[in-house]
Formats: structure tokens, sequence, C-alpha cells
């Protein structure tokens, strides 16, 4: 567990869509600050020198390093892929077995293999021993499974604080569910406050970097519930999740408070 995390919702380079946000444990409480603005949210074209881009994104990430963990809602241990050795399961020539347990994306996909190819060019200029140590994969949609809430169709909502709860933003009945999540989840802000599905996400995952050991599935832990998931126990195949892979299994314990702040420098 770690006292600070943060958490990144990484979209592609030619989107606004990513989000960054810090949670800090004090005790039994949890402050989550969603970042308005960072590098990771500027729209960047397909002329844009690649070297300029990715050394403004990799100051970021090491900056988070170096005061906590970091958590990417984004595909990094590929595992076999796309060269899986003694396949079993057509599933396994374009999924992890973590992604076909959660029912995620495959990390080969046409959108977002576009984002896992971003990250890996921050991922190259870093220190190997830091996956799973500082850098964690995680997975939004995988912990709101877990903790027993809505974990789908949120996507492009906003949600804004009011004396009652969490109310939409839209007056679309579909759009509706984000504000419906927060509440289920009994997370906090003052009034007034407005967050959208991406800055949600990287709450999430800076959420899960702070909670305690026993709140959180990796490790062998994770393996089990892959291998339950699947129900493969004979199947032939591994179930080990990814290296540095971690989702929130419960709650924590306390208060989640919800914030904004201009930057998070």
């Amino acid at each position: 567990m770690s006292e600070i995390a943060y958490g990144l919702d990484l979209a592609g380079y030619s989107t606004k869509k990513s989000g960054l946000a810090r949670a800090t444990r004090s005790g039994d409480s949890i402050r989550v600050e969603i970042a308005r603005e960072h590098a990771f949210k500027r729209e960047r074209r397909g002329t844009d020198r690649l070297a300029d881009v990715v050394r403004s994104e990799l100051s970021v990430v090491q900056r988070c390093l170096e005061q906590g963990s970091l958590l990417v809602d984004v595909p990094i241990d590929l595992q076999q892929l796309p060269h899986v050795e003694h396949g079993v399961y057509v599933w396994q020539t374009a999924k992890r077995p973590v992604d076909q347990a959660f029912k995620a994306m495959s990390p080969l996909a046409n959108l977002i293999g576009a984002v896992v190819s971003r990250f890996w060019q921050i991922r190259r200029q870093l220190e190997d021993s830091l996956l799973g140590t500082r850098l964690w994969e995680t997975y939004p949609a995988g912990s709101l499974g877990l903790l027993g809430v809505t974990n789908k169709k949120y996507k492009d909502q906003s949600a804004r604080r009011e004396s009652g709860g969490w109310v939409p933003v839209s007056s679309d009945p579909k759009k509706r569910v984000l504000a419906s999540l927060l509440n289920e989840l009994g997370w906090l802000g003052e009034a007034g406050l407005e967050i959208d599905d991406d800055g949600f996400d990287a709450a999430v995952c800076a959420v899960t970097g702070v909670a305690a050991d026993e709140q959180r599935l990796e490790g062998k832990s994770l393996a089990a519930a892959i291998q339950g998931r699947l129900g493969v126990a004979d199947g032939g195949i591994a179930c080990e999740g990814p290296r540095g892979y971690v989702l929130l299994a419960t709650q924590p314990a306390g208060r989640v408070w919800l914030t904004t702040a201009p930057t998070l420098e």
C-alpha cells in the first residue's frame, strides 16, 4: 500500500480524453484530486515530433513515480501476445487470461492498441524493476465489477455533486449512469464539483493504489480469480496475471473525497 498514488486513464494521441488523478491516504480517509490539465490531455497531431511528445509525457510519469506509485489503465505486460505458444483456446490469440476473465478489450484491438503503443513509448524509458513495485496496470471496470457496482455504460458522461448526492449533468436519461455509480460507491465531493468518466476512471486507478493490501487483488489471489472465472483448472493454460497487474477487490474503509485541481504539478 502506498500513501500517495496516481491514476492515469490513458486515451489515444488524437483525443483529449485522458484522465489523471492523485489519491492521498490519511488514516481512513482518501482525498482524490483530479487534474483539469496535464500533458496526456493535450490533443496531438500526426505530424507532431514523437520525441518531444514522449519527453513531455515521460516527465509527468517520472514525477508521479518520485512521489508515489502510478497505476495505469492500459495493458503493459502483454505476456505472450501476439505470438502465443501452445494455445488451447482461440481467445488466447488476442487476449491475456486476465482480459478474458474480466471481459476486457483485447490489448491489440483497433482502439486500445493505439493506447498500448502510446504508453510503450514511455515504458521503454523506465527501469524494468518499477513494474510491480511503483508502476502498475489496473482496470477500473474490473475493479467496479468486483465491488458489485455498475461497471459499464458510463462513458462520455459527467456528474455534479449537490447537497443530496451526485446528479447527472446531462438531461439525457441514458447519461445518468455515472451519477448513480458515484452514489452507489458513496464517494463524496464539494457542492458544485463536476467530474467526467475519464476523471472518474483515473480516480478509481488512484484509489486502488492507496488501498490496503487485503483490499487488492494481485499475485496469487489474482491468478486464482482468473482460473475460477475461466473455469480452466485442468485446461492446460497458465492463469497467472500480467506482471504488475492489480485490481481493487473491496472498498477502502473510511471516506473517499473527490476534488479537482488545475494541475498536479
